[in-house]
């Protein structure tokens, strides 16, 4: 349950800085996975410099969200134990915390996938960046989600989660899905080779992205029905 408290009853300063810093967590995934889109465009057009400079942001805003992260632990952890919201909730947000990190990791192991192995993506490039929009949409709309109920626990607030916000990243999801079987489809239609199974890898790690944004919107969901 949320906890006994009365509403409208501001939180403390832990708690405080405790919204900041996942809201600054948050707003590190939504750039990592922003750069998604960029970079596949930019690949499927040649624009080797483009794809290079944006797979690089992607890495280094991964590796500051690892950095917030550690900031959101760290304030879990100094939260005051109280019959609260945010502090009955903590051990949830904590797994939670891990699987939206996943997230980023995603994105950026799908874009050293797609540097590594180099594939011809001639025929399936719109179909590409279009996953990767759908990726990056899905994992925008959770994180507005998430960044919105710990910051109302936070605040000694009842958290309200439409669930219209959880059904739109699972359907953005199925839509990835839908893209996916195509783009593998096209990969092996001149039969097995080479590029074939290297666009099969890459197919496969840009649609790990939206799959762990699912993975974290399932667990998000199990917080939400237990707060009550």
């Amino acid at each position: 349950m949320v906890g006994d408290h009365v509403e409208g009853d501001a939180g403390t300063d832990t708690d405080a800085d405790l919204a900041d810093a996942v809201s600054a967590f948050c707003e590190g995934v939504r750039d990592c996975t922003a750069h998604l889109p960029v970079a596949v465009a930019a690949y499927g057009d040649g624009e080797t410099g483009t794809f290079h400079e944006s797979a690089a942001a992607a890495a280094a805003t991964e590796s500051a969200c690892d950095d917030r992260a550690r900031d959101v632990r760290d304030g879990l952890v100094a939260l005051d134990p109280a019959l609260t919201g945010v502090y009955l909730r903590a051990r949830d947000l904590l797994e939670l915390l891990s699987r939206i990190d996943a997230v980023a990791n995603a994105v950026e192991d799908a874009l050293a996938a797609l540097a590594a192995m180099e594939p011809d993506v001639e025929g399936v490039a719109e179909t590409l960046v279009s996953l990767a929009d759908r990726a990056a949409e899905c994992a925008a709309r959770l994180c507005d989600a998430v960044e919105g109920y710990v910051a109302a626990l936070c605040d000694d607030r009842r958290p309200s989660v439409e669930h219209g916000d959880l059904d739109a990243v699972r359907d953005l999801e199925d839509r990835c899905d839908d893209l996916k079987r195509p783009a593998l489809a096209a990969a092996f239609a001149p039969g097995l080779s080479v590029n074939g199974l290297a666009l099969r890898e890459v197919v496969l790690a840009l649609d790990a992205v939206p799959n762990a944004v699912e993975d974290a919107a399932d667990h998000f969901s199990f917080v939400v029905a237990a707060t009550v």
